[in-house]
Formats: C-alpha cells, sequence, structure tokens
C-alpha cells in the first residue's frame, strides 16, 4: 500500500515539474538570429511502437551553436551549410529563412 501512495505522489510531482517547463518555455518569446546549419541528427527509438526524432545543429554570428528539435519534414527541407535567419522558441524549432 505504500508503495502505491508513494508512486502516486512520484508522478504527481513529476507532472508539476514538466508543467512549469513547458509554461516556462511558454512564456519565452519566439527568438531570431542569422545563422548556418552545421549538423543534421536523428533519434530512433525502437521497441513495439517506433518513433523518430530530429534534430539541427545552427551555428551563429558569434560562433555559438544550438541544437533544436524539429519536424521530419522541417528536418528534410534543410542540408547541412543552409544559411539564413533561424527563428526558435526554447529548443524548439519555429522557422528557418534561407538566403539565396
Amino acid at each position: 500500500m505504500e508503495i502505491i501512495i508513494f508512486s502516486v505522489i512520484g508522478l504527481i510531482v513529476v507532472f508539476v515539474i514538466i508543467g512549469i517547463k513547458l509554461k516556462q518555455e511558454q512564456d519565452m518569446p519566439v527568438l531570431e538570429h542569422i545563422g548556418t546549419v552545421v549538423a543534421k541528427r536523428q533519434h530512433v527509438s525502437g521497441g513495439r511502437y517506433a518513433g523518430s526524432f530530429y534534430f539541427v545543429t545552427f551555428e551563429f554570428a558569434d560562433k555559438t551553436r544550438r541544437e533544436l528539435a524539429l519536424s521530419g519534414k522541417s528536418y528534410g527541407l534543410l542540408v547541412e551549410g543552409d544559411h539564413g535567419v533561424v527563428k526558435y522558441k526554447g529548443n524548439r524549432f519555429w522557422g528557418f529563412d534561407r538566403f539565396i
């Protein structure tokens, strides 16, 4: 019985922490910086329900780098070496306007 009570309390604490982090990210402004795609990677999780996660690393003018999570569609449209305006909020990718 004690295990169930501690498990329920633990789950509540985890959900509260996740909610706080999501709220903080939601309140962040969308930032725009000029950057270059320097790396792309994907993470595939297996098991009964497989899923893919996509990430792109951008390098900005001040030589800092930021890895952002994005959708498979956006991932497919970017190529290493692309240069343009990166839009992001927290660690979430919002868009990329390529310089031509």
